[in-house]
């Protein structure tokens, strides 16, 4: 499941689920297909979260930052 929750941003983008539990992947199942209506809203806020949080202009600068606080932390 890794970074899931901060991908997915649930009931927007997609739903999630407790891990283990059937009982509630049936039910999300379900209701993705008694709405899919829904879906082409669903995909393009998912695009537009992992644009705005996870593209690689912001993933560079957040490294960098990163990277600038070590070197700092080190005296380099």
């Amino acid at each position: 499941h890794a970074d899931t929750p901060d991908v997915v941003r649930d009931g927007e983008s997609g739903f999630l689920v407790p891990e283990d539990d059937v009982n509630a992947l049936v039910g999300a199942l379900d209701r993705l297909l008694r709405e899919r209506g829904r879906w082409p809203e669903m995909g393009k806020a998912g695009r537009a979260h992992i644009d705005a949080h996870f593209n690689v202009r912001h993933q560079a600068a957040a490294l960098e930052e990163l990277y600038d606080e070590c070197a700092s932390a080190t005296g380099a």
